[in-house]
């Protein structure tokens, strides 16, 4: 229920009045709210991982030497502590049902006032364009729908997919609808490599068709987006140009829309190292199939927008990425043990739980516990 209420408050926390009134709101809740629902527990995560983001975090910290904003830089640094710890809150869940459904309850509020504003009604003074709801703009309202609407299709939870859709459709994201057809296509994909192909030089030439086909400023916004990647590839520096460095050079776009190549482009040729949290996350067997089309749904976005400058999109980014490379939740209880020692912790994981062992007193035998049906049922003892 804790999860539940978080997800809810990500999806709705807004201030009417603050400068950021969609965002900051939203990274003071993640801030406060992810100690209090998570042990933050870095064995649930490992340590090679752990080392990871710490080889991450220094890189970002030193690039604020050269950063020309060190104010920007170090704002976005916390973003991305923030960021870190719920990914390794992720780490220690066994599914993402309980945020999800928080997150598809909240995001309703905002799928109704999207619908109201785009026929004129507007409670929240807002800017032009595709109706935002409770969000920063309808382009990032759109893609944070497109990553429920994948898990709650594939889950399936038709309700909040229902919700989700809403979104998708009135914005008219093409990245949303790019991350929705590729997560989908994930979840559902056929055995044929001949047909998998076929439908994704489908999904390439329809994306591209409706760069055409949805009017002139789709068009317009599609040729300045590949300006800019363009820019910022030639700008790539070894150590990088330090946090915050795109919105002094891009003060109109702020972000590369591409959070990949902004990563790489601030803190240095060492952020590619973060490639390997997709790679372990396919490669592993964690998670369900709806959250992992979920995570292929973010992958598109991390490559072709800037879902985690956002704190509700990157909110759910890091949780699923931190739950497929993690190991799950801790749990403990039971009975008497054989040798008369005490298990004070074991770790949820698909196949296995472990313990640490205490000395004296009456032992209590460890279970692991599989939330998920399709790998496997029930408690297990541990042995």
């Amino acid at each position: 229920m804790r999860w539940r209420l978080l997800g809810f408050a990500v999806a709705t926390a807004f201030w009417p009045g603050l400068l950021s009134d969609a965002l900051v709101p939203r990274w003071a809740v993640i801030a406060v709210g992810i100690p209090l629902v998570s042990r933050l527990d870095p064995r649930a995560l490992g340590w090679p991982l752990c080392g990871l983001l710490v080889w991450f975090l220094s890189l970002a910290a030193l690039s604020l030497i050269g950063a020309p904003d060190r104010l920007t830089g170090v704002m976005d640094l916390i973003f991305i502590l923030i960021l870190c710890a719920t990914f390794i809150a992720g780490a220690g869940l066994d599914d993402l049902d309980d945020v999800m459904l928080g997150l598809g309850a909240g995001l309703a509020v905002s799928s109704v006032l999207a619908v109201g504003q785009w026929y004129g009604w507007n409670p929240v003074a807002r800017g032009s364009g595709s109706p935002p709801g409770l969000f920063f703009n309808g382009e990032v309202l759109a893609e944070l729908a497109a990553l429920i609407f994948v898990w709650a299709a594939v889950r399936p939870r038709w309700l909040i997919a229902g919700i989700a859709l809403v979104p998708i459709v009135i914005c008219q994201s093409r990245v949303g609808a790019l991350a929705v057809a590729v997560g989908l296509l994930y979840a559902w994909r056929p055995k044929s490599w001949l047909l998998s192909g076929t439908i994704v030089v489908a999904i390439g030439v329809v994306g591209f068709l409706a760069i055409f086909l949805l009017g002139q400023d789709k068009f317009g916004s599609a040729g300045n987006r590949i300006v800019v990647w363009l820019g910022m590839i030639e700008a790539l520096t070894p150590l990088g140009r330090g946090l915050g460095w795109t919105i002094t050079a891009l003060p109109r776009e702020q972000f590369v829309h591409s959070d990949a190549l902004q990563a790489v482009l601030e803190v240095g040729y060492g952020a590619v190292a973060l490639a390997i949290i997709p790679v372990l996350a396919f490669w592993g067997d964690r998670g369900n199939r709806a959250e992992r089309a979920l995570f292929a749904a973010v992958c598109v976005e991390v490559v072709v927008s800037f879902p985690l400058h956002v704190p509700a999109s990157g909110f759910l980014a890091a949780l699923v990425a931190g739950l497929l490379v993690g190991r799950g939740g801790m749990v403990c209880g039971g009975e008497s043990d054989s040798r008369g020692q005490t298990i004070v912790g074991a770790q949820r994981h698909p196949g296995f739980a472990y313990g640490v062992r205490g000395s004296g007193g009456f032992g209590r035998r460890v279970v692991s516990v599989r939330s998920d049906a399709s790998t496997g049922a029930g408690v297990h003892p541990a042995g």
